[in-house]
Protein backbone atom coordinates (compact mmCIF):
# COMPACT_ATOMS: atom_id res chain seq x y z
CA UNK A 1 0.00 0.00 0.00
CA UNK A 2 1.60 3.43 -0.59
CA UNK A 3 -0.14 6.86 -1.07
CA UNK A 4 -3.43 5.44 0.00
CA UNK A 5 -3.40 3.34 -2.67
CA UNK A 6 -3.54 -1.06 -2.90
CA UNK A 7 -2.26 -2.59 -5.90
CA UNK A 8 -0.67 -6.01 -6.36
CA UNK A 9 3.43 -6.28 -6.65
CA UNK A 10 3.88 -9.61 -8.73
CA UNK A 11 6.84 -11.90 -7.96
CA UNK A 12 8.78 -11.79 -10.76
CA UNK A 13 11.50 -13.99 -9.16
CA UNK A 14 8.93 -16.59 -8.96
CA UNK A 15 9.59 -16.62 -13.01
CA UNK A 16 13.35 -16.95 -12.99
CA UNK A 17 13.07 -20.82 -13.27
CA UNK A 18 10.85 -20.37 -16.26
CA UNK A 19 13.70 -18.49 -18.19
CA UNK A 20 15.54 -21.15 -19.98
CA UNK A 21 11.54 -21.95 -21.45
CA UNK A 22 11.14 -18.14 -23.12
CA UNK A 23 11.98 -15.98 -25.81
CA UNK A 24 15.24 -13.67 -25.32
CA UNK A 25 12.85 -10.57 -24.83
CA UNK A 26 10.56 -12.01 -22.04
CA UNK A 27 13.82 -13.69 -20.69
CA UNK A 28 15.08 -9.87 -20.05
CA UNK A 29 11.75 -8.64 -19.30
CA UNK A 30 11.77 -11.14 -16.29
CA UNK A 31 15.31 -9.83 -15.18
CA UNK A 32 14.27 -5.99 -15.44
CA UNK A 33 10.81 -6.42 -13.48
CA UNK A 34 12.42 -9.10 -10.85
CA UNK A 35 15.16 -6.29 -9.91
CA UNK A 36 12.23 -3.63 -10.03
CA UNK A 37 9.53 -5.40 -7.92
CA UNK A 38 12.38 -7.18 -5.68
CA UNK A 39 13.62 -3.57 -4.07
CA UNK A 40 11.43 -0.63 -5.40
CA UNK A 41 12.99 2.33 -6.32
CA UNK A 42 10.10 4.92 -4.93
CA UNK A 43 8.66 4.82 -1.82
CA UNK A 44 5.88 7.39 -0.45
CA UNK A 45 7.76 10.22 -2.87
CA UNK A 46 11.26 9.10 -2.14
CA UNK A 47 13.86 7.24 -3.60
CA UNK A 48 14.89 4.76 -1.89
CA UNK A 49 17.84 3.27 -4.42
CA UNK A 50 21.30 5.22 -4.98
CA UNK A 51 21.58 7.36 -8.33
CA UNK A 52 23.72 4.84 -10.12
CA UNK A 53 21.50 1.89 -9.55
CA UNK A 54 18.66 4.66 -11.37
CA UNK A 55 20.93 4.99 -14.17
CA UNK A 56 21.92 1.31 -14.36
CA UNK A 57 18.35 -0.08 -14.14
CA UNK A 58 17.52 2.64 -17.02
CA UNK A 59 20.63 1.62 -19.26
CA UNK A 60 18.77 -2.18 -18.93
CA UNK A 61 15.60 -0.58 -19.65
CA UNK A 62 16.99 1.63 -22.59
CA UNK A 63 19.14 -2.37 -24.04
CA UNK A 64 15.83 -4.32 -23.84
CA UNK A 65 14.30 -0.97 -26.16
CA UNK A 66 16.76 -0.95 -28.76
CA UNK A 67 17.51 -5.06 -28.58
CA UNK A 68 13.51 -5.93 -28.69
CA UNK A 69 11.21 -3.09 -30.33
CA UNK A 70 9.19 -5.13 -31.67
CA UNK A 71 8.73 -7.08 -28.28
CA UNK A 72 4.95 -7.11 -26.61
CA UNK A 73 6.41 -5.77 -23.64
CA UNK A 74 7.62 -2.70 -24.86
CA UNK A 75 4.95 -0.50 -23.94
CA UNK A 76 5.67 -1.76 -20.05
CA UNK A 77 9.50 -0.88 -20.26
CA UNK A 78 8.85 2.38 -22.04
CA UNK A 79 7.06 3.28 -19.30
CA UNK A 80 9.93 1.89 -16.73
CA UNK A 81 12.01 3.99 -19.09
CA UNK A 82 9.84 7.08 -18.24
CA UNK A 83 9.26 7.01 -14.87
CA UNK A 84 13.54 6.55 -14.57
CA UNK A 85 14.11 9.39 -16.61
CA UNK A 86 12.15 11.59 -14.48
CA UNK A 87 13.96 10.15 -11.33
CA UNK A 88 17.08 10.64 -13.47
CA UNK A 89 16.72 14.62 -13.98
CA UNK A 90 14.03 16.02 -11.54
CA UNK A 91 14.25 13.49 -8.59
CA UNK A 92 10.52 13.14 -6.66
CA UNK A 93 8.62 14.93 -4.85
CA UNK A 94 10.61 13.82 -1.04
CA UNK A 95 13.61 13.35 -2.71
CA UNK A 96 14.04 16.16 -5.34
CA UNK A 97 17.63 16.24 -7.62
CA UNK A 98 18.09 19.90 -6.58
CA UNK A 99 17.51 21.03 -3.14
CA UNK A 100 14.08 23.02 -2.35
CA UNK A 101 15.77 25.32 -0.50
CA UNK A 102 19.25 26.20 -1.76
CA UNK A 103 18.48 25.24 -5.52
CA UNK A 104 21.85 23.18 -5.25
CA UNK A 105 22.10 19.58 -6.64
CA UNK A 106 21.82 16.54 -4.61
CA UNK A 107 25.87 15.54 -3.82
CA UNK A 108 25.41 11.95 -3.99
CA UNK A 109 24.01 12.61 -7.88
CA UNK A 110 26.53 14.60 -8.71
CA UNK A 111 28.96 11.64 -7.58
CA UNK A 112 26.74 8.56 -9.01
CA UNK A 113 26.08 10.06 -12.13
CA UNK A 114 29.98 11.28 -12.54
CA UNK A 115 30.76 7.29 -11.63
CA UNK A 116 28.38 5.86 -13.84
CA UNK A 117 29.47 8.36 -17.04
CA UNK A 118 33.20 6.94 -16.35
CA UNK A 119 32.25 3.64 -16.63
CA UNK A 120 30.05 3.67 -19.42
CA UNK A 121 29.91 5.22 -23.21
CA UNK A 122 27.49 7.34 -24.31
CA UNK A 123 28.39 6.59 -28.00
CA UNK A 124 25.37 3.39 -27.77
CA UNK A 125 23.09 5.22 -25.67
CA UNK A 126 20.59 7.95 -25.90
CA UNK A 127 19.97 8.25 -22.19
CA UNK A 128 23.40 8.52 -21.46
CA UNK A 129 24.19 11.09 -24.25
CA UNK A 130 21.52 13.52 -22.72
CA UNK A 131 22.77 13.25 -19.30
CA UNK A 132 26.11 14.04 -20.62
CA UNK A 133 25.04 17.14 -21.77
CA UNK A 134 22.51 17.96 -18.51
CA UNK A 135 26.09 17.21 -16.93
CA UNK A 136 27.44 19.90 -18.86
CA UNK A 137 25.06 22.44 -18.31
CA UNK A 138 24.77 21.86 -14.56
CA UNK A 139 28.26 21.59 -14.06
CA UNK A 140 28.76 25.47 -15.83
CA UNK A 141 25.99 26.71 -13.27
CA UNK A 142 28.01 24.84 -10.44
CA UNK A 143 25.32 22.23 -9.48
CA UNK A 144 22.79 24.95 -9.02
CA UNK A 145 19.24 24.85 -10.80
CA UNK A 146 19.52 27.93 -12.75
CA UNK A 147 17.42 29.62 -15.59
CA UNK A 148 19.34 27.49 -17.97
CA UNK A 149 19.29 24.04 -16.20
CA UNK A 150 15.53 24.83 -15.95
CA UNK A 151 15.58 25.68 -19.57
CA UNK A 152 17.73 22.82 -20.75
CA UNK A 153 15.21 20.51 -18.53
CA UNK A 154 12.03 21.92 -20.25
CA UNK A 155 13.15 21.82 -24.19
CA UNK A 156 15.08 18.24 -23.69
CA UNK A 157 13.46 16.63 -20.77
CA UNK A 158 9.97 18.13 -20.78
CA UNK A 159 7.95 16.34 -17.94
CA UNK A 160 4.92 16.03 -20.13
CA UNK A 161 6.64 13.52 -22.35
CA UNK A 162 7.79 10.88 -19.83
CA UNK A 163 4.76 11.35 -17.05
CA UNK A 164 2.79 8.50 -17.37
CA UNK A 165 -0.77 10.22 -17.21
Amino acid sequence: MLEGSLYPIMNYMAFQKYISYVKPDIKQYINIMAVETSNLAADDGALVIGYQEILNRALNQERFLNEYPKSNRVQQVKNLMNNYTLYTFYGLNNTPLFDYETNKMTANAQKGYKAVLQRNSSEDSAFLTKLEKFMDIVTEAKFEKTAAVEKWLEQNVPVSDYANY
